[in-house]
């Protein structure tokens, strides 16, 4: 083998090293992302359904205060 190629080679495999451990530092920080979103979703589903209820709830009344009336 040339020395060109066996510098290049070397070059090529640091590079690829490199770039493996910046893929796994990506893909923990990917995780933790999506685990944060996850407990977001959970939360605004639930506030949407405790909202939907209370208005059901209050339209209810008012419809009930009406009635009597």
């Amino acid at each position: 083998m040339t020395p060109d190629f066996e510098i290049m080679e070397q070059k090529l495999i640091s590079h690829e090293q490199v770039c493996a451990e910046r893929y796994r530092g990506i893909e923990q920080q990917f995780r933790a992302s999506n685990a944060r979103l996850k407990r977001i979703e959970v939360g605004l589903i639930g506030a949407a359904i405790a909202l939907i209820g209370a208005m059901g709830w209050a339209i209810n009344l008012l419809i009930g205060l009406v009635a009597k009336l």
